[in-house]
């Protein structure tokens, strides 16, 4: 993943390589260092960036830390989004709707990604991109004012 993208509360998931990580479990980032660096002599490889990461399952205190190169963002699906709360609406086209807040998220048919649209008040505030996982949707739903609650 590109440190650039990551903001202070997204969830993602790890390869399993960083301590105490399975590879598929999701944690939340806590922390971010872009400007840490290490060189891995045995792999002959450069890992530029790190984030201190917390289980969303476990109610430990346990913070670790992973280079970013170790993360994987989690895709967006229609079950995930079932588990976030989103309200199916409606079939458009083969694609399906669902509502967050004032957020429309759509899978388009035949395409690899979704559409988020925002659209506030009576001036119709409108912003739309396509997005392929949950550390973007959660960016576009905290830039639109609208809570998140993730229990997954």
């Amino acid at each position: 993943m590109d440190i650039r993208s990551l903001r202070i509360g997204d969830i993602v998931t790890t390869n399993g390589t960083p301590a105490n990580t399975k590879e598929g479990e999701y944690y939340e980032v806590v922390e971010i260092n872009g400007d840490e660096s290490w060189f891995d002599e045995q792999d002959n490889i450069k890992h530029s960036g790190c984030v201190s990461i917390k289980p969303i399952t476990d109610r430990s205190e346990y913070v670790g830390g992973a280079w970013v190169d170790y993360l994987q963002p989690i895709p967006i699906t229609d079950e995930l989004l079932k588990s976030l709360n989103a309200e199916f609406v409606l079939r458009n086209n083969g694609g399906r709707v669902y509502m967050i807040g004032f957020c429309s998220i759509q899978k388009i048919i035949n395409a690899d990604y979704y559409t988020f649209t925002a659209e506030a008040g009576r001036w119709k505030i409108r912003t739309s991109k396509h997005i392929k996982y949950l550390h973007e949707l959660q960016h576009e739903i905290f830039d639109a004012g609208v809570e998140l609650k993730i229990k997954l």
